[in-house]
């Protein structure tokens, strides 16, 4: 049967390459564009809007500014709107691992490294396997670092999926934003990208095709031994 082990273990084991570590905003992501977000889905859209750059071209959807690590299209809402995003990690999963987990980006005006941005307040809410916890407020954080645009610079969010029930060692593959405007400014967050610092492997779903494969090879091996 080891015949049959190591066929199986080669059709469902991803390929296996070494990711370029990715720097954002002074943060290193070493498994590079794979530890970032994938896809979004709006729960619900009373604002948002995508025309927002940072030095980059405008995204025309949620997808296409939260997706990847480019900081130059952002997501946000306008004129008292809110609207919620299901943001989706399919090629990797946020680990609850030691300290900082998740990052979440912002880009907003120049302030001095460390100072929270209350005008640029976002809600943040984690799914740990089972339901969406409660939704957390939270103030980016100039990280000191700028966008190609010279008026914006990178603010950050630091999450730890522990102070959103999630167990040490589990691993979540979606969050949700809440985008809304504070009441502080004319617009809420640009929220430009999300990425895992702690990542753990997506685990792929094996298909029929490959099911019967091995079934056959075994099957044929069998008759060999006998």
């Amino acid at each position: 049967m080891t015949a049959v082990v190591y066929f199986a273990i080669a059709l469902f084991a991803p390929s296996i390459a070494l990711a370029a570590p990715i720097s954002v905003g002074g943060f290193t992501f070493a498994d590079g564009e794979t530890a970032f977000a994938d896809d979004v889905s709006v729960v619900s859209d009373a604002g948002l809007r995508f025309d927002c750059t940072a030095g980059g071209t405008a995204a025309t959807s949620s997808a296409q500014a939260l997706s990847g690590s480019d900081i130059t299209q952002c997501v946000n809402v306008v004129g008292g709107g809110s609207g919620i995003l299901e943001v989706l990690f399919s090629d990797n999963s946020i680990l609850n691992g030691a300290g900082t987990d998740l990052v979440i980006f912002e880009v907003s005006g120049p302030q001095a490294t460390g100072t929270a941005d209350a005008q640029e307040r976002f809600a943040v809410s984690v799914f740990d396997g089972a339901s969406f916890s409660p939704f957390v407020s939270v103030d980016p954080v100039a990280t000191g670092f700028h966008t190609p645009d010279p008026t914006l610079d990178i603010f950050a969010v630091q999450i730890d999926l522990s102070a959103f029930g999630v167990a040490s060692g589990a691993a979540v593959d979606r969050v949700r934003l809440h985008l809304f405007d504070n009441g502080l400014g004319s617009k809420g967050a640009d929220i430009v990208a999300l990425g895992a610092l702690n990542s753990a492997p997506a685990v792929p779903e094996p298909s029929v095709a490959v099911l019967l494969l091995v079934g056959v090879a075994a099957r044929r091996l069998t008759r060999r031994c006998s």
